[in-house]
């Protein structure tokens, strides 16, 4: 690896690379006989890739999205891995980041653009014109901040474009009226990564939550009024409603289908049940989730996204 590989994430990121990948390859494949311009839109695109866990490596467990030519696969058992372990060279045992499966997706996608805040990173992004040379004059690398960036882009028309937008920031970065501006194309698919674990360590269980991270929150869920619905007052009965002796803070589950409904209100197809990734520890730290803004490929992408979805579980 060169000095600007950028390294990250966990198991979690694995499986959130093959959902990715395998919507990607079903998506281009679908699309292959439209007359619509194809673009691959990744807001938090880094440019590398992590070495899988020592764990996986010793018991052949591959659960994930490997690099080289031979197209993404899921290995069912330790004697399936070894052997194709054995035809390949040390850098397989590297993930590709998002940026690298994009452009290796068959069928192609038309137009790749890539959106990084980090100078360094936005330099090795550009250097994928040197490893994917067919792909050279179809790869835009944007520096800049990834809403603004975005939001730019869904003011442009759509009419004779569709896109997979890959939404996948570090926390809790992405604005709600980002979210808004995608549905809005009606041209764009949307994998999401909601912070749900960074949200839940937001909320403070008194309801007392400093000013920046409520200004943060009400930019990632919008001017909805999150706050009356992650907090309840606590009476201590009927008979005493005025008597509040207490907060109670909304459960993980309920901060997560607060978001699912939001998207719902702008997007007219949303997958019901996201992706939970999680850690090591089994704590919850993301819900990868999919949207759909066109109403007429709304049902086909819906069923593309639950299948991708079911098939981990």
């Amino acid at each position: 690896m060169d000095h600007q590989t950028h390294i990250f994430g966990g198991d979690w990121t694995d499986r959130k690379l093959d959902i990715l990948f395998r919507y990607l390859q079903a998506y281009t494949t679908a699309l292959s006989n439209q007359r619509f311009d194809l673009y691959y839109i990744d807001a938090f695109a880094g440019a590398g890739h992590r070495e899988k866990s020592t764990e996986s490596k010793k018991h052949g467990k591959v659960s994930t999205v490997l690099s080289g030519p031979k197209q993404p696969r899921l290995f069912p058992d330790e004697e399936t891995a070894a052997t194709f372990s054995s035809d390949v060279e040390q850098e397989r045992l590297f993930l590709d980041g998002s940026a690298r499966l994009a452009l290796r997706c068959t069928p192609q996608f038309h137009r790749f653009i890539f959106i990084e805040k980090n100078p360094s990173r936005c330099t090795s992004l550009r250097s994928l014109t040197s490893e994917f040379p067919s792909a050279r004059d179809r790869i835009e690398v944007r520096q800049g901040d990834a809403n603004e960036e975005l939001r730019e882009i869904c003011r442009q028309n759509w009419r004779t474009r569709r896109a997979v937008l890959f939404l996948d920031p570090y926390g809790t970065q992405v604005s709600w009226s980002t979210i808004e501006a995608v549905a809005e194309t009606e041209a764009i698919d949307l994998w999401v990564l909601f912070p749900i674990g960074a949200v839940v360590r937001m909320l403070q269980r008194d309801g007392q939550i400093p000013p920046s991270w409520k200004s943060r929150l009400e930019d990632l869920l919008g001017p909805a009024e999150w706050q009356k619905e992650f907090y309840k007052e606590v009476h201590p009965a009927p008979l005493f409603e005025n008597e509040i002796i207490g907060i109670e803070r909304a459960s993980i589950d309920m901060i997560g289908q607060f978001f699912m409904d939001r998207l719902r209100s702008r997007f007219p197809a949303v997958a019901p049940e996201p992706a939970e990734l999680r850690n090591s520890k089994n704590a919850l730290l993301y819900l990868f989730c999919f949207a759909a803004s066109n109403k007429r490929g709304a049902g086909v992408a819906l069923r593309i996204a639950n299948h991708i979805l079911n098939m981990g579980k």
